[in-house]
């Protein structure tokens, strides 16, 4: 006779089980609870970095930025009155102002910053020269002049007229759409903490090696703080020199950038070029090397060089082939007379 079947095994009850659930539930809490101490510890520290180490929106670099734009505003309109001022104040020619505002408004479109107000004035200076502020923009009316006779000189229509122009006005724009006011400023401050901390630690170290004694001999202390301060202020204006130069090579190329979304042709900014090589004369050699080393702007040789290379890359940059085409089909269209013919 067989012998009968082993009973099933069944799984104990979780009525037997109480402990077991316990501590899934205790578990399951401890991880929520650390989960969110990472995350609400963290957050801070994410926001802060995405702030003081923000990404500039014209260069798509991230770089260090703890000044508020609301100081960034303020600051331009504090300075933009005086500096028009310094330029004989405003345009009294309607005509050339117009011309001049439109090609601003054109521009304007296409910045980056869109949180800032921009106005703009053309000036009644002679001097050949434009400048700019944070969201604060103004052409004097001596370039436009200089650059109109010029054009007229060489045969260009008033097309490439209007394009140098843009030119111009794109590279100051730019000079604000990318912070370089700011920039300046911040390096500013950097620096200078440092420069004043170091001071104050060899005053402090100084003040503590001749506590003792009464006279005032000229010690090795004194000697190193002469020096201290020498170089300190140097390597202030070298530094500050070089990052004026880089911030044109930007405003030159971000500049040429949105002259071609505007419409216009960027080959007004090698023009551009061209017309200060020829009025300004180019010093050779290393009186050259000097001027450039001391200088807050780069030698108009190698900004013609960096425009061309830019030129290039606009011409063959897929989301500006449809801009690059109208323009080219606008210059063949357009009838050869000179400006002011």
């Amino acid at each position: 006779m067989p012998s009968a079947p082993a009973p099933l095994a069944r799984e104990p009850s979780s009525a037997f089980m109480p402990h077991k659930k316990e501590e899934v539930k205790e578990s399951i809490g401890l991880y929520q609870r650390i989960k969110n101490v990472v995350y609400y510890a963290f957050l801070p520290l994410i926001a802060s970095y995405n702030f003081i180490h923000a990404e500039n929106l014209v260069t798509k670099k991230r770089e260090f930025w703890f000044l508020p734009t609301s100081f960034e505003k303020l600051l331009g309109e504090w300075y933009f009155s005086s500096a028009v001022n310094q330029n004989n104040g405003k345009c009294p020619d309607r005509e050339k102002t117009q011309m001049a505002k439109e090609i601003f408004n054109n521009l304007e479109k296409h910045v980056k910053r869109t949180d800032l107000k921009y106005k703009f004035v053309v000036t009644d200076s002679n001097k050949v020269n434009a400048f700019a502020l944070p969201q604060r923009v103004a052409i004097n009316k001596g370039i436009i002049n200089a650059v109109q006779k010029y054009c007229e000189r060489k045969g260009y229509d008033n097309n490439m007229f209007k394009a140098m122009v843009a030119a111009v006005l794109g590279h100051e724009i730019t000079h604000s759409d990318a912070r370089h006011s700011a920039r300046i400023l911040e390096l500013l401050l950097l620096l200078n903490v440092v420069v004043i901390g170091s001071k104050i630690y060899l005053s402090a170290k100084n003040l503590i090696s001749n506590k003792s004694q009464k006279d005032e001999r000229f010690t090795s202390h004194d000697l190193l703080e002469i020096l201290f301060n020498f170089v300190s202020n140097l390597v202030v204006k070298l530094y500050m020199l070089l990052g004026s130069r880089s911030h044109e090579y930007e405003a030159d190329k971000y500049g040429m950038y949105m002259m071609t979304k505007a419409g216009y042709d960027p080959e007004g900014a090698i023009k551009l070029q061209e017309f200060f090589q020829e009025k300004f004369e180019t010093p050779k050699g290393w009186i050259a090397k000097i001027q450039e080393f001391v200088s807050t702007h780069p030698m108009t040789a190698k900004r013609l060089e960096e425009n061309k290379k830019t030129l290039q890359a606009i011409k063959n940059d897929p989301e500006l082939k449809s801009q690059i085409e109208k323009i080219e089909e606008a210059k063949k269209a357009a009838l050869p007379a000179a400006v002011g013919a």
